[in-house]
């Protein structure tokens, strides 16, 4: 077994970038609000647009499943744009605690720029 002082400076690469992380450099261009990340990127209606809550006409099944998918979606977004904060591709624009809107940052922009000549797509599927 190596000692483990060979593994303390080996680093992971910081290259790599989710289909999601991808999705928010492409669509953050001019700053995007972070409900829009979520319509973009999973498909979901926004619940809250401009001050006030809309309420999707979902009843039943159909309401648990919007909201099974919309709690699923938010901690996934949460991560992905605290990561590319650190990574120094975005400005994250709070109020309060929460995050309410996206702008790239130069380096994002130049990674934007990079991502969409590549041809690489923003939608998951």
């Amino acid at each position: 077994m190596p000692p483990e002082s060979k593994y303390e400076g080996q680093k992971v690469s910081q290259n790599h970038l989710s289909s999601l992380m991808k999705c928010i450099l492409l669509s953050a261009d001019g700053g995007t609000q972070r409900g829009e990340i979520a319509e973009n990127f999973y498909g979901l209606e926004r619940r809250y647009c401009g001050g006030y809550y809309v309420e999707a006409c979902l009843r039943g099944r159909q309401k648990d499943d919007y909201d099974r998918r919309y709690r699923r979606a938010q901690p996934a977004i949460s991560k992905a744009l605290k990561r590319l904060e650190e990574r120094g591709l975005v400005r994250l624009v709070r109020f309060g605690r929460y995050v309410k809107e996206v702008c790239l940052t130069e380096k994002g922009t130049l990674w934007a720029q990079k991502l969409g000549r590549s041809g690489s797509g923003n939608q998951r599927e």
